[in-house]
């Protein structure tokens, strides 16, 4: 009788055990030295710093882009690796956890201030740029030589396909 009820318990157990392990959840934020710069993630547009916590699913190298009216644009590509209990593994154990693992990365820009031109300057600029810009030649048609002879078809062409009708 003892053994039938510890039969039945196992299982039981067990399945409590998986139902309360936990997961890992992954966040990241992003924050700018001055605030409220435009966040584009991998082409996709998160909102404007500081952008609190983002959810994320997968590691990797992403694209990070930050712009701000009056500042140089930032373009970077950020390599966001998985934290030790979430390699082959360790993340086994990780799963079994019975509360949630929050792996928490913050990605912190300064952004600069871009050159205050006026319309004269850029136009100045621009003309300069043109100025000094010069087209390729074109490529030179290869001389025949002499020892060349005209291509000719070894047998007629046919009517439709003759290039000198």
């Amino acid at each position: 009788m003892r053994r039938a009820r510890q039969s039945r318990l196992l299982p039981a157990a067990a399945a409590a055990i998986l139902l309360a392990a936990g997961c890992v959840r992954r966040e990241v934020a992003v924050t700018s030295e001055p605030p409220g710069a435009r966040v584009t993630i991998n082409g996709a547009d998160v909102g404007t710093t500081p952008t609190g916590a983002l959810r994320f699913t997968h590691y990797g190298t992403w694209r990070v882009e930050l712009r701000l009216a009056g500042h140089k644009p930032v373009i970077e590509d950020v390599r966001i690796g998985p934290p030790l209990f979430e390699r082959a593994g360790p993340d086994l154990l990780a799963g079994l956890v019975p509360w949630t693992i929050r792996d928490r990365r913050t990605l912190h820009y300064t952004l600069e201030k871009a050159e205050d031109l006026s319309k004269e300057e850029i136009l100045d600029r621009a003309r300069a740029a043109v100025e000094g810009a010069s087209l390729p030649a074109p490529p030179e048609k290869p001389a025949a030589r002499e020892d060349e002879e005209e291509w000719k078809p070894s047998r007629p062409l046919p009517p439709e396909s003759d290039p000198n009708r």
